[in-house]
């Protein structure tokens, strides 16, 4: 069973004022503003104290005429302000470089390669808010997020460096690494208040993604090499065995497989005032969990995220074991490489014993707790073949559960329709990417294209009828998702999105690249 024992990796006394601060707490309770994260990123008035009990004396006359909710909003307003401390980055190589040989596509194409330059962003040096300062450019998802995440950074790569922006992915991963050497990991994304979870770890993928693609040009020069033997290996490395493979928060040492947890069992200050964190898991700690997964929030957790060994997770983790098995051999560390070979077997191991399903012919997550595995269907199961731990005939069986999911727009989330955004009818970026990719891998061509074609097209529809690309999709109708109140509206940018369509546009429907310059009169 998934111990509950707290890592002390947090230090809560690095929490900003406005994540500690009882007004802002009840200004929550009260559900007086829609989206909490607002809350969150605000900065602290410089106030003398004779200003604020000035402004104490004034929120009581508010609230005597006007009732509590009006002097809470008095307060908020003359307490706090916004931030705004994002600011632009001016790199010639975010300027539009490419369009497509398509007519149809074309246009879809050439909004992506103008919005690169709206989705990245740079810190200051020193921040007032919530927002952890980084040292170069990050890309931000868009919208409500004003910050860089961990997973959605990875899906906009492969498009970055086919149209030339190596610089912008490598300036990331830098950012990733100083983030693991100050925190000891990766967070969910450089706000204090994701420091005390991450998300799937995507890091080696991130690194070995960038170093096999600087040696299709030339042989890795000797730069590369220290950066990956002194940085790069070290620090993925030690986030692997000191953060994800720690057994009092994230490992079971049981199954030998990977679960999902928070240092902190208290409600998400960032969370929108739809997210009920109390209703939509049995702890706070669980909730928060949920939101590592990335797949905030879908039902097939059961609503104990911090008992689950997911399909997702142990994927992506295989691979890191597979990418440091990689560097190891590349850095001539033997010993490093046997150790991470035996550590994948081990893992493809365990999921096969736990997380497979023969009756069903699929992976279900397994719970730690109770012993079993899960009854929700969901395209995780397309993970493993994007790893390369699910066997031939394991493929097979996969592709056979495919009707299942598979609908006009794409694939769904999972097989249910829970209300959450990571349930049926939701298509989400990173699942048309693992799972087009893992059918690719192992052969299923045909399939992979399909499932293209389909994402490719619900984005175009959208693009046609709002001007934008947003983060998840309705697989059903095949265009924009229908807002039921329930979750966060579906948010525009949308960087995770941007890459998996031109992924598909140009890596897996082969559509070739253009330069800008080649179509000037």
């Amino acid at each position: 069973m998934a111990s509950s024992i707290c890592s002390n990796s947090f230090n809560v006394k690095t929490y900003s004022q406005v994540l500690t601060d009882p007004l802002l707490e009840e200004i929550r309770s009260l559900r007086i503003v829609d989206d909490f994260m607002a809350l969150a990123d605000l900065v602290p008035r410089n106030l003398t104290t004779t200003q604020i009990e000035k402004i104490q004396i004034e929120s009581q006359q508010v609230e005597i005429k006007k009732g509590r909710v009006e002097a809470l909003k008095f307060l908020l307003a003359k307490t706090y302000r916004p931030a705004n401390e994002l600011k632009p980055v001016s790199l010639r190589e975010l300027d539009p470089k490419w369009t497509i040989e398509s007519i149809k596509f074309q246009t879809l194409f050439n909004y992506i390669e103008k919005t690169w330059v709206d989705l990245i962003r740079k810190t200051p040096k020193k921040t007032k808010s919530t927002l952890i300062p980084l040292p170069n450019p990050m890309m931000i998802p868009g919208s409500r997020f004003k910050e860089s995440y961990y997973w959605d950074s990875f899906f906009a790569m492969p498009t970055l460096l086919k149209t030339g922006r190596s610089n912008i992915v490598k300036m990331t991963i830098d950012n990733f690494l100083f983030l693991v050497k100050k925190y000891g990991f990766v967070p969910n994304g450089n706000r204090e208040y994701y420091l005390s979870r991450s998300q799937p770890p995507f890091l080696s993928q991130m690194i070995r993604l960038y170093i096999e693609h600087q040696a299709l040009a030339a042989p890795l020069d000797v730069k590369t090499m220290e950066w990956l033997r002194k940085k790069a290996y070290p620090l993925v490395k030690a986030e692997y065995q000191k953060f994800w493979m720690n057994p009092k928060t994230r490992y079971d040492i049981k199954t030998a497989l990977n679960h999902h947890y928070d240092d902190l069992n208290t409600p998400r200050p960032e969370r929108h005032s739809t997210d009920a964190d109390e209703v939509l898991a049995k702890t706070f700690r669980d909730a928060r969990a949920e939101a590592e997964s990335g797949k905030d929030f879908t039902d097939a957790f059961g609503g104990e995220a911090t008992q689950v060994a997911g399909v997702l997770l142990n994927s992506v983790l295989f691979q890191v074991e597979h990418d440091l098995l990689w560097m190891a051999r590349l850095l001539d560390k033997a010993d490093d490489a046997r150790h991470f070979e035996q550590a994948a077997e081990k893992r493809k191991l365990s999921m096969n014993t736990y997380l497979w399903d023969e009756k069903q012919g699929g992976y279900f997550d397994f719970n730690l707790r109770s012993n079993q595995k899960g009854n929700v269907l969901t395209a995780d199961i397309y993970a493993p073949m994007y790893v390369g731990a699910a066997s031939p005939e394991q493929a097979r069986s996969l592709l056979a559960l495919l009707p299942m999911l598979e609908r006009k727009g794409g694939i769904a989330s999972s097989n249910i329709s829970s209300g959450k955004q990571w349930d049926f009818p939701y298509g989400w970026a990173p699942h048309h990417f693992m799972s087009i990719s893992g059918l690719l891998k192992y052969g299923y061509i045909n399939d992979a294209t399909r499932l293209g074609e389909k994402w490719v097209e619900s984005n175009l529809r959208i693009y046609e009828a709002s001007t934008k690309l947003i983060e998840k999709i309705d697989v059903v109708t095949g265009s924009l998702p229908e807002e039921r109140g329930d979750k966060y509206p579906t948010q525009e940018g949308f960087l995770w999105t941007n890459g998996v369509v031109a992924w598909v546009l140009t890596d897996v429907l082969g559509i070739p690249l253009v330069p800008l310059e080649s179509r000037k009169p």
